[in-house]
């Protein structure tokens, strides 16, 4: 491992990685950079509205409203849950194939 000067890692790894962000392949690493950053958000707002949609059902459960747990867990909301963890998996997948990309 490579000792670290007293210029500090952050600035060395700024040295590495500064002529990538100036060479010919400057917009596919900014478009994977931008990639990288809106499935991250992606996931957080999704994962922001998986607990928002498990505290209104374990309440729910919690006060036993059956006829509420019904509807959380039921119909339309179960097919857009379904949807939105599937675009989650996809983003995740996607995100690391991207990371995995840049870290080349």
């Amino acid at each position: 491992m490579a000792a670290v000067t007293e210029r500090g890692f952050l600035r060395q790894a700024w040295d590495i990685a500064w002529p990538y962000w100036k060479s010919e392949e400057k917009w596919s690493a900014i478009g994977l950079l931008g990639a990288v950053v809106a499935l991250n958000l992606i996931t957080v707002w999704l994962n922001v509205r998986f607990n928002y949609w498990n505290n209104n059902f374990y309440n729910a459960l919690q006060q036993y409203d059956w006829g509420a747990c019904a509807g959380i867990y039921g119909g339309r909301r179960l097919r857009r849950l379904s949807a939105a963890d599937t675009a989650h998996s996809v983003a995740t997948v996607v995100d690391g194939a991207l990371l995995a990309r840049l870290a080349r």
